[in-house]
């Protein structure tokens, strides 16, 4: 089995189910022997996401602000540097800081976009599919 690198990108790390499930995939992800890593502008539950082995880079990319784009570049080299695999944007700003493109090996990482379902009507180019929502090969499931 090839190591996979995924990043998950999210405002903040403080409480949450957002913050919980973003915790349990990369603990999960750490497990299964691939590296996890989670960027946001950090919060109490940074601790228990280095316990599990995974990583975190300190980056205000959920300001509700079009400032949040200025960090595009960091982020696309961040993905180049670690290689990523895959970029869950957990958030609607972070998938703007973090542009995600489909899949194309000589571009960049698969994407992964995820909302709850609350927001569907923002799903702009994601196909909804019952419960799931397909970006490419990639499926998010969200609970109710």
């Amino acid at each position: 089995m090839r190591r996979l690198t995924v990043v998950q990108l999210l405002p903040a790390l403080h409480s949450g189910g957002v913050e919980r499930s973003t915790l349990e995939i990369a603990s999960a992800l750490v497990a299964a022997g691939h590296r996890a890593i989670v960027v946001s502008a950090g919060g109490r539950l940074v601790e228990p996401l280095l316990a599990s082995g995974a990583e975190h880079l300190t980056l205000d990319i959920g300001r509700k602000s079009l400032l949040t784009l200025r960090h595009v570049r960091s982020l696309r080299a961040l993905f180049a540097d670690v290689g990523a695999d895959i970029v869950h944007a957990r958030s609607r700003l972070p998938a703007l800081a973090g542009p995600v493109r489909p899949a194309q090996p000589s571009r960049g990482p698969a994407p992964a976009l995820g909302h709850h379902r609350a927001r569907a009507e923002l799903a702009g180019p994601l196909q909804r599919g019952d419960d799931q929502w397909r970006a490419g090969d990639l499926r998010v499931q969200h609970g109710a």
